[in-house]
């Protein structure tokens, strides 16, 4: 449901893909084709802790984070995603915590977008997995 739903994304348990994630497996996603026909993933998390219905803490590292204009400002160090999840009046909620984001300047090449690395996560939260969301679940009955 991100995107356009056409890039690959898989949970995977150690060198297995799995179904379901659960704590300690690796989600990978925005999956392409690399040079060598290999999937090269845009995205790697890990899973820190899950309460099916209510939480997903996730370890969160993008292939934007390698993309700074100053190759030695590049982080080693993930970021943190929370999700919470709740029922209101409306039907529900998703709460979204990010923090750890490095603030330097990155260029996405895929883009030409430039700018501080956070306010660019910042925006593609909405354009890659917010309003391809609300799209998808307008689809179900």
């Amino acid at each position: 449901m991100t995107v356009d739903g056409t890039q690959a994304a898989t949970f995977r348990r150690g060198s297995q893909d799995v179904a379901q994630g659960g704590v300690g497996d690796e989600l990978l996603a925005f999956g392409m084709p690399g040079t060598n026909g290999k999937i090269v993933y845009g995205l790697r998390a890990t899973v820190l802790q899950l309460i099916p219905g209510r939480l997903i803490v996730l370890s969160w590292r993008n292939q934007a984070w390698d993309c700074a204009i100053d190759p030695d400002d590049v982080s080693d160090l993930p970021s943190t995603v929370v999700l919470t999840f709740r029922d209101n009046i409306a039907g529900a909620e998703i709460g979204l915590s990010h923090v750890n984001i490095p603030d330097y300047k990155a260029k996405i090449p895929e883009t030409g977008e430039v700018g501080p690395l956070s306010q660019l996560v910042n925006t593609h939260w909405s354009l890659l997995y917010w309003e391809p969301m609300r799209h998808y679940f307008a689809l179900k009955p």
